[in-house]
């Protein structure tokens, strides 16, 4: 004799689970694409070696007198663009770069930490430039401390290239420059494939389809 078979909990209680299992998907889904700030490029200065920054500018009057150093300042280490004035002074810059990438297309925060050589009798500048356009120079002399300063980028995806640089209005004798540190560039874009959401979902599918197996399957008498 047939008996009918029993579904655990009935229709709109299986249904009830499927609701609760998708809504689990989905929250799994979210959680892997919401993701904190990705950084793409960073440098500290840490190891001592900026010989993966480019001297890419320099308008010091005499040959050797201008370039790039990592320097002890504060109990740490930075970089510095800088140059040896000559006695006379004049309007000087000095430009060091390095390329990175930018996964992709869209926006971004550039973070450092800068200032510029206390200059008597002149203005002293730090500059930051990203594909040639200068984002920021800001006259900020200090021989004691380092300030947080944040710049919005807006990046096509490849090679792009980032530029810290220091100028003067005029310098009468001795070294000169600028100090950068802990310089960070991020994005908050979701960056394509995200893996994270996607074993996520696939993990919350598979626990969706065993939920819906278990729902279904039907109550047999023993014989």
């Amino acid at each position: 004799m047939f008996r009918r078979f029993k579904l655990g909990g009935g229709p709109r209680r299986a249904f009830g689970g499927f609701g609760r299992g998708l809504a689990l998907v989905c929250a799994l889904a979210a959680a892997g694409a919401a993701q904190s700030a990705t950084t793409v490029f960073s440098d500290d200065f840490n190891d001592g070696d900026v010989s993966d920054w480019t001297l890419t500018f320099a308008s010091a009057p005499i040959a050797g007198t201008a370039g790039l150093a990592a320097r002890a300042f504060q109990g740490g280490t930075v970089f510095e663009p800088f140059f040896l004035a000559p006695p006379g002074g004049s309007a000087l810059r000095v430009q060091g770069s390095r390329s990175f990438i930018a996964p992709v297309t869209g926006s971004y925060t550039l973070a450092l930490l800068a200032n510029s050589y206390e200059c008597s009798g002149c203005t002293m500048s730090f500059e930051v430039l990203v594909n040639g356009a200068t984002i920021a120079s800001v006259a900020a002399p200090s021989n004691t401390a380092l300030s947080a300063y944040s710049y919005s980028l807006n990046l096509a995806a490849g090679s792009n290239t980032l530029t810290l640089g220091m100028f003067t209005t005029g310098a009468s004798s001795g070294r000169f420059g600028a100090r950068f540190d802990d310089v960070v560039i991020s994005t908050d874009a979701a960056l394509v494939p995200l893996p994270a959401s996607g074993l996520a979902a696939m993990a919350g599918i598979g626990a969706l389809a065993a939920l819906r197996r278990r729902r279904f399957q039907p109550d047999i008498p023993a014989t």
